[in-house]
């Protein structure tokens, strides 16, 4: 029984597609972390939860323009060194409010 082989032309036309597949598939999940990452849901809000701060809340909508965070910039996003702009508390101090308790 003969196998079919598709002509010469079409075998490397198929080959040389093979490449840019795998590069698309290498960037497609990069994109799609950005593009996520880009667009925060207004449900993540911070609150610090340090004794001494009086109850800062990060909210991503609105970023930290006094300390150079943009609007948009996801909690996760932020830099490590990132502290809070009333205590000084770290990131590790931060608690995530619950749905139910985000004001509209």
């Amino acid at each position: 029984m003969a196998r079919f082989r598709p002509p010469a032309p079409l075998r490397r036309a198929i080959l040389r597609l093979i490449p840019a597949f795998g590069t698309l598939a290498l960037t497609a999940a990069p994109l799609w972390r950005m593009a996520s990452a880009a667009a925060p849901r207004p449900t993540e809000i911070w609150r610090c939860g340090a004794s001494e701060c009086p109850g800062y809340e990060y909210d991503p909508m609105q970023g930290d323009p006094d300390t150079g965070i943009a609007p948009g910039t996801a909690f996760r996003d932020l830099p490590e060194d990132w502290a809070c702009p009333r205590c000084g508390a770290g990131k590790s101090e931060f608690r995530r409010l619950p749905e139910t308790a985000i004001k509209n």
